[in-house]
C-alpha cells in the first residue's frame, strides 16, 4: 500500500504517530526500525540546529527545557528551505503564544535577537560611506540629504532590557539587567555582527533613516522623544562601524513657472488632439478623395479601349504612357507587345480605378495606400526615364525653385498615402465595422 507524503512527513516530525503503514525497506520487509531511526535523526538534526541558532534562549531555559521547546516547535514549524542558517524565524511567534512561558515575557524579543544577528551575519556586503563626504556640504543642504544603511544593519525596538540581555548572557562579568526598555542596533563592522545599546530617541532617528527619510526629518523624530537629542555619539557609531554606505541630497521640487503654466495650456488645448485616433487617418482619406481621386481616374479613363472590351483591352495611349519607348520600338503596333507588359499595362490601368476607391470608402485601406505608393513610385519613374521630363519639371528637394514640383509633388503623395498605411482608414470606414464583426 502506497504511503502518501504527508502521511510520511507528519509521522517523521511526530514520535507519538506509527510508522505509516506500507513502508517496506529493499529486502520489501516491514521498515519500521529504519524509518525510526530516521526520524529520530531528523528530530536531532533540527533541534541542534535551533541549538545553534538561539544560544541565548537555550541559557535562558536551560539545556533540557530548550530541547523539549525544540521538539514541540519543529513539529509545528518544519523546515521550509534547506538552508538551515534560516531554520527559526517563526520562534518570536512561537513563544509569544507558548503558554507555558507567558510570564517570561522577554524571550520572544531575545529570539529576535539571535535571528537579527544571524540575518545581519548573512547580509551582502557594502562600501562604507567616506565621512569627508558630511563635511562636504553645507549645514542646509545636509539637513536635506539622506543617509543609507547597510544591508547588514538591524534596529530591534523592545519593551525589555534587550541589550542587557545579551551582554549578561554572552560577556563575562556583564552586570545584571537593568529594568528599562532598550533598543538595540546590529552592525557588522568586520565580519561578526555587534549589538549595541539605544535609547528610544536613537532608535527613533535610525527608524527615520531607515525609512528613507531626510536627516531634518531623523532629528524631529528623536526631538520629540528626547528634546536634548545629541546626533553626535549615534552618528559616530554608524561610521566607525560602517554601518552608512551613501549619502544622497532630496531633489528640490520644480518651482512653478510661466513656461509651467504655458505647458499646461498646451496640453489642454492640443492633448485631446492627440488623442483623437481617428482625426488623422480620416482627414487624410478625405484629403485623397478631395485632391488626388479624380485626377487618378481621370488618368485612367484615358487608358481604356472602346466599349466594354476595353476593359480588358487597353488603348493605344494606355502603352504610350506606361511603355513608351517599347511602344515606339515596335511601331506603335500592340500586337507585338509582350503578355508581361500587356499585363502591367492591364492591371495598372485597373489599379487607378480600384485602389482609390478603396480607399475613399475605406475597405482594405492599408494595403490599397501601400499599392498606391507603390503605383506613384513607377509613374514618376516612368516619367523621368520613359518620357524623358525635363530636369527643371523634375526637380529637386530642399532648392529654391517653385516651379520644378514633380518630385516634391509626388513625396507629398506618398506623404499622405503612409498616413494611411500606418494608422489606417479610422472609424468611418468599412475596415472598422467589419473589424467589429
Amino acid at each position: 500500500m502506497p504511503v502518501s507524503q504527508s502521511t510520511f512527513r507528519a509521522a517523521l516530525l511526530d514520535a507519538s504517530q506509527p510508522v505509516p503503514e506500507g513502508l517496506i525497506d529493499a529486502s520489501a520487509t516491514p521498515a519500521g526500525k529504519r524509518f525510526s531511526v530516521y526520524r529520530n535523526n531528523v528530530a536531532v538534526s533540527l533541534t541542534e540546529a535551533l541549538q545553534a541558532g538561539f544560544p541565548i534562549l537555550r541559557k535562558l531555559l536551560g539545556a533540557e527545557n530548550f530541547d523539549r521547546l525544540a521538539g514541540l516547535f519543529l513539529r509545528a514549524h518544519p523546515p521550509s528551505s534547506p538552508l538551515m542558517m534560516h531554520y527559526g524565524t517563526e520562534m518570536p511567534a512561537f513563544l509569544q503564544g507558548f503558554e507555558p512561558l507567558k510570564h517570561l515575557g522577554y524571550l520572544p524579543d531575545v529570539a529576535r535577537l539571535e535571528i537579527a544577528m544571524r540575518a545581519s551575519y548573512h547580509a551582502a556586503d557594502a562600501t562604507p560611506l567616506d565621512p569627508t563626504a558630511l563635511g562636504s556640504l553645507p549645514p542646509e543642504r545636509l539637513m536635506q540629504s539622506r543617509l543609507h544603511l547597510a544591508p547588514a544593519v538591524r534596529l530591534l525596538t523592545s519593551d525589555w532590557p534587550l541589550f542587557d540581555l545579551w551582554a549578561f548572557n554572552t560577556q563575562d562579568g556583564a552586570p545584571k539587567p537593568r529594568a528599562i526598555a532598550q533598543d538595540v542596533l546590529i552592525v557588522r563592522p568586520e565580519f561578526d555582527p555587534a549589538p549595541h545599546a539605544l535609547t528610544k530617541a536613537q532608535g527613533a532617528w535610525i527608524t527615520a533613516i531607515g525609512a528613507d527619510r531626510t536627516l531634518a526629518e531623523a532629528q524631529d523624530q528623536a526631538a520629540r522623544i528626547d528634546p536634548d537629542f545629541d546626533l553626535t555619539p549615534l552618528l559616530s557609531l554608524l561610521i566607525s562601524s560602517g554601518a552608512l554606505t551613501a549619502l544622497t541630497e532630496k531633489i528640490p521640487p520644480r518651482r512653478k513657472t510661466n513656461m509651467t503654466a504655458l505647458a499646461r495650456l498646451h496640453d489642454a488645448i492640443f492633448g485631446p488632439v492627440s488623442r483623437a485616433d481617428w482625426l488623422l487617418p480620416t482627414l487624410a482619406r478625405l484629403l485623397f478623395a478631395a485632391v488626388l481621386a479624380m485626377y487618378f481616374w481621370v488618368s485612367g479613363l484615358t487608358k481604356l479601349g472602346d466599349g466594354l472590351a476595353g476593359v480588358f483591352q487597353p488603348a493605344l495611349g494606355a502603352y504610350a504612357q506606361i511603355y513608351p519607348k517599347a511602344l515606339e520600338a515596335v511601331g506603335y503596333d500592340i500586337t507585338q507587345i509582350g503578355i508581361f507588359p500587356k499585363l502591367v499595362v492591364l492591371f495598372g490601368t485597373w489599379a487607378e480605378f480600384i485602389l482609390p476607391a478603396l480607399i475613399i470608402i475605406g475597405l482594405l485601406t492599408r494595403l490599397a495606400a501601400l499599392g498606391m505608393i507603390g503605383f506613384v513610385v513607377v509613374q514618376s519613374l516612368t516619367d523621368l526615364y520613359g518620357h524623358g521630363v525635363d530636369e527643371k519639371t523634375w526637380g529637386a528637394w530642399f532648392d529654391r525653385f517653385p516651379d520644378a514640383v514633380i518630385m516634391d509633388q509626388r513625396a507629398l503623395w506618398i506623404l499622405l498615402l503612409a498616413v494611411l498605411v500606418v494608422k489606417g482608414a479610422g472609424p468611418i470606414s468599412f475596415d472598422r465595422a467589419l473589424s467589429k464583426t
